[in-house]
């Protein structure tokens, strides 16, 4: 009975490690299919790329960001409890946006109320926008980065190593 058991949990992980994959196999093709028509105009691609995280990332919002100068500029956003505006965002304001753009690391925020790296002005920011957790992957173009995808919640939640290199697959 208990090997019975076992092997029936095994199954059951199995499938749903599949079902991910799948779903991961299947948002990628519908970007690279855009990516594909797309040439001269990236707002497409953008929404393409917006579209497939909100699929995977389930109860979540994200937007995808751009480097203009010294900010982060949103281009495309969404998901239920997103905020109606975003505004652009200073790069240098936040030591995780700060790596993520210099460096190309992702980062993850489990709860802005306690995250002891990001500014206080940045902290504020979040929380009045109703951002309790939030985590963000470089977009990178030829070995520099160009933008950010990110998601976020309005309660704090533990990203799972999964997620990030879910995220990170765009």
């Amino acid at each position: 009975r208990k090997s019975f058991a076992e092997a029936r949990k095994r199954v059951r992980l199995v499938s749903r490690d599949l079902t991910e994959s799948l779903q991961h196999q299947t948002a990628t093709g519908d970007v690279l299919k855009i990516v594909s028509r797309s040439v001269s105009d990236a707002q497409p691609v953008f929404d393409a790329i917006l579209a497939s995280v909100l699929k995977l990332f389930k109860g979540f919002d994200a937007t995808v960001w751009m480097v203009e100068g010294d900010h982060l500029r949103p281009v495309a956003r969404g998901g239920a409890t997103h905020p109606a505006d975003s505004p652009a965002v200073p790069i240098a304001e936040d030591p995780h946006l700060l790596a993520l753009v210099a460096e190309g690391k992702s980062y993850s925020i489990d709860d802005t109320a306690a995250d002891p790296i990001i500014s206080e002005a940045r902290r504020e920011r979040l929380m009045t926008r109703g951002r309790r957790s939030h985590a963000g992957v470089p977009l990178v173009r030829q070995g520099t980065t160009i933008g950010s995808i990110t998601i976020s919640s309005t309660k704090p939640t533990k990203f799972t190593e999964g997620q990030m290199e879910l995220l990170q697959t765009f």
